[in-house]
């Protein structure tokens, strides 16, 4: 463009050198001078004093659509219909912004000066049909003297075009030149060297695009050593192919400052008519940041990998198939292999339904759909599994990926297990050793007291020299009745606590009312007692309960008996009812001598009892209270105790209220 206007710049030269000739010979050669003016190819006008036009050329009046009559004595702004001519009725000249206009100002300074002005670039607004349009003008004054006469002979070229063009061009070079993108045109030449380069190359090189265009710096010697000979095969490989218009290339460069930095070359063939090459115009990135980062992830993935393959758990990486329908095996670590006993080749690409055909029984694949559709990790408990291939314990943890594939992390748990089995059933067999001497110890110290007293009076009353009175034989057969009793009692309760444990005995439940219950055993209670005050407090209006009487009733009076056995004669217990939310808490309270608190965590424990030489003397089985606890959580209630040494203790339990249990 730039070659386009010094054309243009010379053409108006040559027309004004032309003219000037003529205006000297005007009065020998008017006629070539007429010839010259109209036939001209650029715009030229003759201004009067006046300002006004006095003759315009074929040209002008071609670009202003205005016939000769038409045009003469319009000022120059009102025959390029100049917008500023228009917003005074005087027309040009008299427009606010007139005393701008170039076109204008240079005129005037010619009339004023009588001085000519060379190449004035002149832009003006003109009214187009398409709206108000910019032009711009490449401009000539000349004055002139004719016939007693001043006048300018403005002569005028339309560069509007053009104009365009180079903003555009402009436009592109700051874009190139301020992108991350650098343009290079090397030639086809030994160690390529740079016919052109974009200004921004030496924010990526260091050296300026003049180092290159100069010579200074061809451009194969800022390409790595190591890649200039891959780089130059390539190229050159491309190059021979007649159907190759371009080709990229990645590879390293060394910048002015000794840094090395990794590019992308997308490059663009340029070949001669014959189709040899001649040029290679290339558009290069900079690509170090990418690079560094494909690197730390392939290092990250190596990591990965060695703890993937060498973790002792199995590992199994699924997609989705048949929107959830199905997993299929993605990846399986060696581990995997060696607890499946299966290959990896055997499984990549296959169905987990097909390789382990009793997932679903196993309860496995639901966990793998929920982890799926929700993203929220999930953990099967320790569960076996069995098919026709495989039979262990498992444990298994599920996981969802970010781009959705469904990670299983699982171990072989069945040592483990069997381990565990075999604690527990070791733990159990010293359990009931344990419950055995516990029992032995127990119920021989309840069996042999009253025994020994029963045989005792027995064979006192068997006395053949003896003569016993009325009352003393009706008070030893009431102790061997008494006797009798206890010995029943404490097998009574062996029987009852192996139906509970054996899961014999069942909850006959009715809907019933704890105060009557309550009331119904009160006599029997004061009985139990034996010379204690004992205290009933019942709450009113409470609500109906879903029980089983009779057990009920045999909590409260062996609880009633454990407060008997553990305090003095002439001490109060108490019996409370009292509602809670949801449930009703019954309470016996007494002022015995307490339980101390290293025990309040094994009262509920089969065969215990308290180890004090007072408390060993009141004797018990050890089972009123597991039976308790058994009864109390069979209704879905709660039993505790709360105690004070030599203070006494309050057992509590929890009943709910109208529910079926």
């Amino acid at each position: 463009h730039a070659y386009e206007l010094e054309a243009a710049n010379d053409e108006l030269s040559h027309t004004q050198k032309h003219l000037l000739d003529a205006n000297l010979k005007l009065g020998e050669s008017e006629a070539e001078l007429s010839a010259i003016f109209d036939n001209a190819p650029i715009m030229m006008i003759l201004v009067d004093e006046d300002h006004r036009i006095h003759k315009a050329n074929q040209t002008t009046l071609a670009k202003t659509g205005r016939s000769h009559e038409e045009i003469i004595g319009l000022r120059g702004g009102e025959s390029l219909r100049c917008i500023n001519a228009m917003d005074d009725p005087k027309g040009c000249g008299f427009g606010i912004d007139c005393k701008n206009c170039i076109v204008r100002k240079t005129v005037l300074d010619t009339f004023k000066t009588r001085k000519a002005h060379y190449r004035v670039e002149a832009p003006i607004t003109i009214d187009h049909s398409d709206g108000p349009t910019d032009l711009y003008l490449f401009m000539s004054t000349t004055p002139l003297h004719v016939g007693g006469s001043d006048f300018v002979l403005v002569s005028m070229a339309d560069i509007t075009e053009r104009k365009k063009a180079e903003e555009v061009l402009w436009e592109s070079y700051y874009i190139i030149n301020n992108s991350p993108a650098v343009i290079f045109l090397w030639k086809n030449e030994v160690g390529w060297p740079v016919e052109y380069a974009s200004e921004n190359v030496v924010e990526l090189l260091g050296h300026s695009a003049e180092d290159f265009k100069s010579g200074t710096v061809p451009y194969a010697t800022v390409v790595h050593p190591e890649d200039l000979e891959r780089v130059g095969t390539e190229v050159s490989t491309y190059g021979q192919d007649p159907e190759r218009t371009e080709f990229t290339q990645e590879y390293r460069i060394i910048a002015k400052d000794g840094q090395t930095r990794w590019i992308d070359d997308r490059t663009y063939i340029r070949r001669d008519s014959k189709g040899n090459v001649t040029h290679y115009q290339g558009i290069i990135l900079d690509i170090t940041e990418r690079k560094k980062a494909e690197e730390a992830l392939q290092e990250s993935e190596s990591r990965f990998r060695e703890l993937f393959e060498n973790m002792s758990s199995g590992v199994a990486v699924y997609e989705t198939v048949d929107d959830g329908e199905d997993f299929i095996f993605k990846d399986f670590n060696r581990s995997g292999e060696k607890i499946d006993n299966i290959r990896r080749e055997e499984v990549i690409g296959k169905r987990v339904t097909e390789i382990f055909p009793g997932i679903k029984e196993f309860g496995l694949f639901d966990v793998f759909q929920r982890v799926w559709k929700t993203g929220q990790s999930e953990s099967l408990p320790t569960s076996f599994y069995s098919d026709k291939r495989l039979a262990s314990w498992r444990e298994n943890h599920i996981y969802r990926l970010p781009a959705g594939e469904i990670v299983a992390i699982y171990e072989d748990v069945t040592e483990r297990k069997q381990a565990e089995e075999a604690a527990s059933r070791a733990r159990e067999l010293e359990e009931i050793d344990r419950l055995r001497s516990a029992l032995l110890a127990s119920v021989s110290h309840e069996l042999r007291t009253p025994l020994t007293v029963i045989k005792g009076l027995s064979e006192t009353l068997a006395l053949a020299d003896a003569d016993w009175d009325a009352e003393t034989q009706l008070d030893y057969l009431q102790t061997i009745s008494s006797e009798s009793d206890a010995l029943t009692h404490v097998i009574e309760n062996l029987e009852k606590m192996s139906m509970l444990e054996a899961g014999i005995t069942k909850m006959q439940k009715t809907n019933c009312r704890v105060s009557v219950l309550v009331g119904r055993l009160v006599s029997k209670l004061r009985t139990i007692a034996n010379e204690r005050q004992l205290e009933v407090n019942i709450s009113p209006n409470l609500p109906s309960i879903y029980a089983d009487e009779e057990h009920l009733s045999t909590v409260l009076t062996n609880l009633v008996t454990n407060a008997v056995l553990y305090s003095e004669k002439g001490t109060k217990i108490s019996v409370e009812v009292t509602p809670s939310e949801g449930e009703i808490i019954i309470s016996i309270i007494d002022n015995g001598m307490g339980i101390p608190s290293e025990q309040l965590d094994k009262v509920f424990d089969r065969f215990h009892r308290l180890e004090s030489g007072v408390a060993h003397r009141r004797g018990g089985t050890g089972l009123g209270l597991p039976i308790c606890k058994w009864i109390v959580e069979a209704h879905g209630g709660t039993i505790w105790v709360e105690s004070e040494l030599n203070k006494g203790s309050k057992f509590s339990f929890s009943l709910p209220v109208e529910k079926d249990l």
